[in-house]
């Protein structure tokens, strides 16, 4: 059994520390008896109707984990973790998402 948490961290919830965040994340999604939990941390979403469009290019030009993400990078990533994942508690921010999604379409992962 797998679960994935891409829980969104919007204008009041910046204010918590990563710990509270952990607590979420883990502690009210992982108490579920899964086998893998993957969480994943996106940044800004790109191609997303609720992200305004200069907002997702603005966030092109943000290194690190707020910069922006596209959608479908997500979705492959989500594919590339329940493949590849090794199990336990994985936190997935913008580049390891990003690196799963071209695994995925450079057929690095196996999908058999």
């Amino acid at each position: 059994m797998y679960a994935a948490s891409c829980i969104g961290i919007g204008k009041e919830s910046q204010k918590w520390s990563e710990d509270d965040i952990k607590r979420l994340e883990i502690g009210v999604v992982g108490e579920a008896g899964f086998n893998s939990l993957a969480i994943f941390r996106s940044g800004i979403i790109a191609g997303n109707v609720h992200t305004p469009t200069v907002l997702a290019w603005m966030g092109r030009l943000i290194p690190g984990p707020l910069g922006a993400i596209d959608q479908s990078d997500i979705g492959r990533a989500f594919v590339g973790e329940f493949l590849q994942g090794s199990g336990g508690t994985t936190i997935l921010e913008n580049a390891l998402m990003k690196q799963r999604s071209r695994g995925l379409l450079q057929g690095q992962i196996d999908t058999d």
